[in-house]
């Protein structure tokens, strides 16, 4: 009977402490499979409004002299017959032809098309975006924004993420192990407290069908045992009146 009390409890904590600790695996893997991308697309986005607001506005008098943003790459002045970088924010490609940057070579046909005919565009690509504004005196603005800045800026908060996470899922572990251990002290517990009283009271039992009549039952807190005390007290002193009774005659 004590292994079976024992068994029930510890079945009933188990399921119980299971059943919390998924719940909160499968909301951290709720939360780790939030796409980032959406944020991504949204600071590119902005990213964009903002070169191009800059490139409407830009001071070409003191252009090149103040640095851009991180997430900005460079923005050039280009001669539209020779493709000459006249000005640039980055002064090591001043004087190159536009064609020998690496970063531009993708996309050269739309953007010497823009060039030439004197429009405003922006190219997008997966990997940058080109913007070009046309100039007076043959010339045209080129700004160059690359998507690597988000990229990295949203790999690193998914690395932080997942660090965030292998640390829960650590917890979580420990969490279960020390759920499992309180169940089994629990269950071990309220097996002994609710045997032992129904021992003594079997043993008594057995004492007084054995002839015993000063078997007695442990005082025991609780309503049902009091109530099973006093059914032995009455069982027993009829035993006693009875035999009484039978020693009279």
């Amino acid at each position: 009977m004590k292994l079976k009390i024992f068994t029930i409890v510890f079945i009933a904590l188990i399921i119980m402490l299971t059943g919390s600790a998924f719940m909160m695996f499968s909301q951290t893997q709720k939360v780790q499979e939030i796409d980032l991308q959406v944020l991504e697309d949204s600071l590119y986005t902005e990213n964009i409004e903002i070169l191009s607001w800059t490139m409407n506005s830009i001071d070409l008098d003191s252009f090149g002299k103040d640095p851009l943003p991180a997430s900005w790459a460079e923005i050039m002045v280009v001669d539209n017959d020779s493709l000459v970088i006249i000005s640039s924010t980055n002064k090591d490609h001043e004087g190159l032809v536009m064609y020998k940057l690496p970063e531009l070579l993708d996309q050269a046909n739309p953007i010497m098309d823009s060039i030439k005919n004197t429009t405003g565009m922006a190219v997008h690509t997966d990997t940058y975006l080109v913007a070009i504004k046309p100039l007076k005196d043959n010339r045209s603005l080129l700004g160059f924004k690359p998507r690597s800045w988000e990229k990295g800026l949203l790999a690193e908060q998914n690395a932080l993420i997942k660090a965030r996470f292998g640390s829960a899922a650590t917890i979580l572990i420990v969490y279960f192990s020390a759920g499992l251990l309180l169940s089994l002290l629990t269950a071990l517990c309220i097996s002994i407290v609710v045997i032992i009283p129904i021992q003594k009271v079997i043993s008594a039992f057995e004492e007084l069908s054995m002839g015993n009549l000063d078997a007695e039952i442990p005082k025991t807190r609780g309503k049902a045992f009091e109530s099973l005390v006093d059914s032995f007290t009455r069982l027993r002193t009829s035993l006693i009146m009875a035999l009484e009774r039978l020693g009279g005659r």
